[in-house]
This record gives structure tokens, sequence and C-alpha cells, in this order.
């Protein structure tokens, strides 16, 4: 499945850009345990997360691989992989790229364009894949804001 969240930033893209090459390899994990935590509250909110006996998914952690970026004078992309660490996930691994792009002086878009591939266990459910989809839609989005402002930090 696809996905494409986003949000502008007060800030000049060179900036940004910058600031996203120069961060350590480690820095977005922190945005990604955050949407993380905000995905698994809203899995349980809608019935579709199961706990198993004596663990706090909310604690797992993501990690993200990042890839070589790719830069133009208006647009940068960073491959990324997000990749959750515990069994019998709900939240999928994620393939895609967050993307710094000018929007004009002092205004860019970071964006996540990712696509995923549903668990198993609810591929022939129509009615939770699709609610899955929405939610982690929600989580792709928190992730996007949650960077932003840790990136004009």
């Amino acid at each position: 499945m696809f996905l494409k969240s986003h949000t502008e930033v007060s800030v000049e893209f060179d900036a940004l850009r910058d600031r996203l090459l120069h961060c350590p390899p480690d820095y977005l994990d922190a945005a990604a345990d955050e949407a993380r935590r905000h995905g698994f509250q809203l899995l349980a909110e809608a019935g579709l997360e199961v706990h198993a006996a004596g663990t706090d998914r909310t604690e797992r952690r993501t990690r993200i691989e990042v890839g070589e970026p790719v830069c133009t004078d208006r647009v940068m992309s960073l491959p990324l992989r997000f990749l959750a660490e515990d069994r019998g996930r709900r939240l999928p691994t994620m393939e895609g790229s967050l993307d710094v792009a000018w929007l004009g002086p002092g205004r860019t878009q970071l964006s996540l364009t990712a696509q995923y591939e549903p668990p198993q266990s609810i591929l022939s459910r129509m009615v939770e894949r699709a609610l899955l989809h929405r939610l982690v839609e929600a989580v792709a989005q928190r992730f996007v804001e949650s960077a932003a402002r840790r990136l004009m930090v």
C-alpha cells in the first residue's frame, strides 16, 4: 500500500536540507518511536491490537535505516526503511523517502512517501485492512510532524 504525508515549515530549504544531511543516522529514531507509540494507541482504540501476555508494545523501538541522499537545488530525498522491533507486528515495515522540497522563500515542505505490506493476518479482511491503512497514514503524519519539530531545533 502507498501513502504520503507532508507538513510545511517556515524555514529556508537550504537550512532544513543541511540539518537533515548532517544529523546522526539514528536522529530520526525518536520521531519514529513517538509515531509508533501513537500508532499502538490508535490500534488499541480501534480494537486491532492484540497484546501478548506480559509485554508492553509501546516500549519497543522503531529503527530507521537511512540510505544515500539525492539532492538538487530545490529537492532532497533521503531513502528510509522503518523497521519495527517486535514479533506479530500490526504496524508494518515501511520503505520510502523523507523529502525536503523548496516552496518559496522561507517555506519548505517536509514529506514522507512510503510503501508497506499489510500484515498477513488481515490481508483477507477488507474492513480491517482499510482501517489499518488510515491508522498507518495517521502514524506517518505524526512521524513527519515530529521529525519537522526535531529538525527545527
